[in-house]
């Protein structure tokens, strides 16, 4: 039966300015789109008098699969109470295919209670059909992670490839491309990844080309060293022509100068380039604890970083490289069970409790999340951000999951999506119909998401009406996941899968 939503103020994601608007929705899709429609019969007529009625929100940097809330959490409640009605996981250079055990290391920094999900997946085509009978609340597509692909290939060996191996690796890459993956990513801060060779990360980037794939990169250095790590990163892009997206890329406190060299080199490429960047909604940057340890001690991977917080000779070389983090802007966003406890409060506020300083408040956090727990870096002021999400070349993505297994989250990672429109409705330097376009059609478009990102008839009811821009009902697939603020619990979700550039 038809869904009528009557009398809201429709931005329609195109970034032209918003009318009111009826909408039609039959099945799937979005059947007409006017002034006053009538329906003769409908199951149901949302008066959205009052509210903003947008396109669902397309999450392009989702880790909802890292932290396993995809499988704990299926109806992704977290996401569509934020407005979310599609992400892409596989960020970071981590992904869920191709799957073998010693895969799971390359994830410890996301979740650390694997050992009751229950795999029957090892390829992208297997991988999509075991979420299919699943059923999701959103749509979700994925990258191939460039540290799991290794891992796969080579048991999680930090050394180069053979020449056996990268074969191997790039067949495999190629297979999950025609299985329907969205494109590749990359994470080089990360202790499997940021020693692999430039030769190897080429043939990978050849074969993203060859399928027309997005390639999302967490550049190797986010700090002092950022504007040559990006330009490396963009020469890359520019030699084989690929649409690249550039993650995390927000401004701190620190590095201010860096970041706005780094903004003014994306805006100079941007226009002959298909090259975007993606922010958070609030700005705050998110890390995994061991992100603040020095990176001699990741280059040689999880087991080696566990063993060298033991031993007291590493230990006191590490504390030395860490004393001069601003800990009372370090918070603990996400953490699993022992450590959930944690979850809200700040480094320095830990290491008081725990009478030491805090350096080694973030050894004991290591150690006792096992290397799980996600921390927030609050160094970014909205001054420095918002030039950033002003750039034509700016996407706005969440950077954060659901509630994975056994995992604790802080408040401040809820609602965020709000909280940023609201605060961006009142920025007057761009137009919220601009702001809404970052959400939706420029991400859709960027990851070739066909008839999502924008309302128009004909395209999929993926449908969010926002009340003092908190969503009160969202539609997935023409299905009500969200009505009057509490979930459905419909699985109405498709998995995305690419083929011939359009995705079904």
């Amino acid at each position: 039966m038809p869904i009528l939503i009557k009398n809201g103020l429709v931005y329609d994601g195109t970034g032209t300015a918003p009318v009111k608007r009826d909408i039609l929705v039959e099945r799937k899709r979005i059947v007409k789109i006017g002034e006053t429609l009538k329906a003769v019969r409908v199951s149901e007529v949302i008066d959205a008098t009052g509210a903003f009625v947008v396109p669902g929100f397309v999450d392009v940097h989702s880790h909802s699969d890292h932290n396993l809330s995809i499988f704990s959490d299926p109806e992704q409640e977290e996401c569509v109470r934020e407005g979310i009605t599609t992400i892409v996981g596989g960020n970071c250079g981590k992904s869920l295919v191709p799957f073998a055990p010693r895969i799971l290391k390359t994830l410890s920094d996301w979740e650390a209670g694997f050992s009751s999900l229950s795999v029957d997946w090892v390829t992208a085509r297997d991988f999509f059909a075991s979420l299919y009978k699943k059923g999701l609340g959103v749509n979700f597509g994925t990258l191939i992670g460039l540290g799991t692909l290794r891992a796969f290939t080579n048991r999680g060996s930090l050394q180069d490839f053979t020449d056996v191996e990268l074969q191997f690796a790039k067949k495999i890459l190629e297979d999950s491309f025609r299985a329907g993956a969205l494109g590749f990513s990359s994470g080089f801060e990360y202790a499997d990844e940021c020693g692999v060779s430039a030769r190897e990360v080429d043939e990978y980037i050849r074969i993203v080309k060859q399928f027309d794939g997005v390639y999302a990169v967490h550049l190797k250095n986010s700090e002092s060293g950022m504007p040559h790590a990006l330009r490396e990163t963009v020469s890359l892009a520019k030699k084989y022509g690929v649409r690249a997206e550039i993650s995390h890329f927000i401004p701190d406190e620190e590095h201010l100068s860096e970041y706005a060299e780094g903004l003014a080199y994306i805006e100079e490429e941007g226009s002959a380039l298909e090259i975007h960047f993606d922010v958070s909604p609030l700005g705050t940057r998110a890390f995994s604890v061991s992100a603040f340890l020095p990176k001699w001690v990741k280059e040689e991977g999880y087991d080696a970083l566990m063993r060298h917080i033991s031993s007291p000779h590493m230990r006191e070389r590490i504390l030395s490289h860490m004393k001069t983090l601003p800990f009372h802007k370090i918070r603990i966003i996400r953490a699993t069970s022992p450590s959930g406890f944690l979850v809200g409060k700040k480094i320095s506020d830990f290491a008081e409790s725990l009478h030491v300083d805090g350096a080694r408040a973030i050894l004991k956090l290591m150690e006792i999340s096992a290397g799980t727990a996600l921390c927030a870096f609050e160094n970014v002021s909205l001054d420095a951000y918002f030039p950033f999400v002003r750039s034509p070349y700016s996407i706005v993505a969440s950077h954060s999951a659901g509630t994975g297994l056994r995992e604790n989250i802080s408040g401040s990672e809820r609602g965020v999506f709000s909280k940023f429109l609201s605060r961006a409705y009142e920025e007057t330097a761009v137009p919220f119909e601009k702001i809404i376009m970052k959400c939706t059609s420029i991400p859709a478009r960027k990851y070739k998401i066909g008839k999502r990102g924008m309302l128009r008839e004909g395209y999929y009811a993926d449908i969010a009406v926002l009340r003092d821009f908190v969503p009160s009902d969202v539609f997935v697939n023409g299905s009500c996941v969200l009505h009057e603020g509490k979930p459905t619990h419909a699985r109405s979700g498709h998995i995305l899968k690419k083929k011939e550039n359009t995705l079904l």
